[in-house]
């Protein structure tokens, strides 16, 4: 028998799911748009290039959404195994689609950003049965749904700190490289490139950051907070 707190689980992550899916074909044309102006204010030598690939990923933005809310659903049930078989899956498939379309068509920045069109779009639709087709304990139900405006609401009230994070950070490396384009699309591939280490260098502190939040919100949730203090605790050191 299905308890009140799975009822309740399931139907705010169909909220959010759908929501955000909606929420990314919502932002999609608006990046293409931002894509004309963004493209007038750079470099000639790279200006086509940005346009192309602004506005072509901005397809790839309704998927990404889903991708990361699967990630959000599974680690918060405490199945971050599941979102490792992803990125496993997502890494070959690029590998793939890439070869295919820079290395075999020769369709360069298109190419690039086909094979993660590509690649985002079978990994989406792989969620997609799992999450709503696959007949398991955590299947989620589209039948009947209906926008419930207070979950939505609550959403977007804890999600709004980390988007204007986020976004302040984002807006920190668009104005460096807004600076940087000015010397060339070699020097801005570079810093591109030394951003990318830099971030790779991060992953595992950060990666202990959100194992810490997604036991301590579970057992939160749970309403055990004593198992939730252990991940904080300096005893377990």
């Amino acid at each position: 028998m299905e308890t009140e707190t799975l009822k309740n689980s399931r139907k705010i992550s169909t909220q959010i799911i759908v929501f955000t899916f909606l929420l990314g074909f919502f932002l999609a044309p608006i990046l293409v748009a931002l894509a004309f102006p963004i493209s007038a204010h750079v470099n000639k030598e790279i200006s086509r290039n940005v346009f192309l690939y602004l506005a072509l990923n901005a397809c790839v933005t309704p998927f990404s959404f889903m991708e990361s809310i699967y990630n959000s659903i599974k680690n918060a049930n405490g199945k971050p195994e599941d979102t490792f078989v992803r990125m496993v899956i997502m890494l070959i498939l690029k590998i793939i689609f890439n070869a295919l379309f820079i290395a075999v068509f020769r369709w360069g920045l298109v190419g690039s950003v086909m094979a993660s069109l590509a690649s985002n779009f079978l990994i989406t639709g792989w969620m997609y049965f799992e999450l709503f087709i696959k007949k398991t304990g955590e299947r989620f139900i589209l039948n009947g749904f209906r926008f419930d405006w207070s979950i939505i609401h609550t959403l977007l009230r804890i999600g709004f700190p980390a988007m204007l994070s986020s976004l302040m950070l984002n807006l920190g490396f668009f104005l460096i490289n807004n600076e940087v384009e000015k010397y060339g699309a070699v020097v801005l591939n570079g810093q591109g490139i030394a951003n990318n280490i830099t971030s790779i260098c991060f992953i595992l502190p950060s990666s202990f950051g959100s194992a810490v939040t997604t036991m301590v919100s579970m057992n939160i949730g749970a309403k055990q907070p004593e198992k939730a203090k252990k991940p904080v605790s300096t005893d377990v050191l």
